[in-house]
């Protein structure tokens, strides 16, 4: 995060909210006209459109998709604000809507803060290449153990390590 470590429920406001959204996008605009764009649409409240017809004089496909995906992320951060009330729900034995963990400029989904974090996406494993080499194993297995038993194993199992 641009000022340090994150502060259990406070969230980030105007200047440093700006950073805190640039540094979470994509580098497609220049620095100075993302930090005018994103001032006008998060701080301001005009749309994607207006806000670059404030600036620009027209529009672009490319950055109302910019500035819709900041205006995501910022409703995330603004829903980061019940941490507190999320850590007393679980102490009560409440049940914590999961979400992915991590940092939120590298991976924008671990926001909002007050879900019950998972270590590990399921939705991104295996991998193709994962998927891929643990076929080519099974089938060159499979293989194997029918040409040395002249059929298939009745029981099967598969562990898969991270």
């Amino acid at each position: 995060m641009p000022y340090g470590s994150h502060t259990l429920g406070v969230v980030l406001e105007g200047e440093q909210l700006i950073q805190l959204l640039q540094a979470m996008l994509p580098d497609k605009i220049d620095k100075e006209t993302s930090k005018l764009l994103l001032k006008e649409v998060i701080l301001n409240n005009l749309t994607a459109e207006e806000a670059q017809f404030k600036i620009f004089g027209n529009t672009t496909p490319e950055i109302t998709e910019y500035l819709e995906l900041a205006v995501d992320y910022n409703q995330r951060i603004i829903e980061s604000k019940n941490e507190i009330t999320s850590i007393l729900n679980a102490l009560e034995g409440a049940y914590i809507t999961p979400g992915p963990r991590g940092d939120p400029i590298k991976n924008p989904e671990a926001l909002p803060t007050r879900r019950n974090p998972y270590t590990f996406d399921p939705r991104t494993i295996p991998t193709k290449v994962g998927w891929e080499t643990g076929k080519k194993l099974v089938d060159k297995f499979l293989e194997e153990y029918l040409e040395k038993y002249g059929e298939y194993p009745e029981n099967r199992i598969c562990i898969m390590g991270l």
